[in-house]
């Protein structure tokens, strides 16, 4: 009787789990749909994508899997903006890693500054950033990961950069030289939107 209930509860959850996922081409179209739905300004139905798009599989190749989940959750952070949920989107972008992997970290970055200048005004995040004093380094430091804390704005920026920068690697290490910020990130995209 116990073999019977557990071939029974398999197979039904086999049969939902089956059902309940999407291949590698329609997450994508998904993703693409809930981009179009945003523009539109259809917030319910860019989400409803999104949430299809999340129960896709996007195969065997964790690239595949960070580029698709960066995309999801790039757009679920656009969405909390349009909403005005500003702490909601940036803890969806606080959560997104995998720079080195396919995701978008510098779509993430740049996602980040305009969140922040949406919720705290332009001006305020442009003078915060520039009066940075500490970066920190950010063990393990897999994909070149730093953070910065805003006191003005109550927020740890934390961000990834492949320049060379002349920062220790040493886990915890903090240098405190704003310039030495300014020059990590003023070959990024992200940078044009703090000058």
């Amino acid at each position: 009787m116990k073999k019977f209930i557990l071939i029974v509860i398999l197979l039904i959850s086999s049969k939902d789990f089956a059902q309940s996922r999407y291949n590698y081409k329609q997450g994508s179209k998904f993703i693409e749909k809930a981009q179009t739905e945003i523009q539109k300004g259809n917030l319910s139905e860019a989400q409803m994508n999104l949430e299809k798009a999340g129960k896709s599989n996007y195969g065997f190749c964790g690239n595949a899997w960070a580029s698709a989940e960066s995309k999801i959750n790039l757009l679920k952070a656009e969405i909390f903006n349009r909403k005005n949920e500003f702490d909601k989107s940036l803890s969806v972008l606080d959560s997104m890693a995998g720079c080195g992997f396919g995701a978008d970290c510098e779509a993430r970055d740049s996602l980040k500054i305009v969140t922040l200048s949406l919720k705290f005004g332009s001006e305020k995040v442009k003078k915060s950033f520039k009066n940075v004093m500490a970066v920190k380094v950010k063990p393990p430091n897999i994909e070149s990961s730093y953070s910065i804390y805003i006191a003005d704005l109550n927020y740890t920026f934390v961000f990834q950069s492949w320049v060379g920068s002349g920062y220790s690697e040493n886990e915890n290490s903090e240098e405190n030289d704003g310039h030495k910020f300014i020059k990590l990130i003023e070959k990024h995209k992200y940078y044009k939107l703090l000058e």
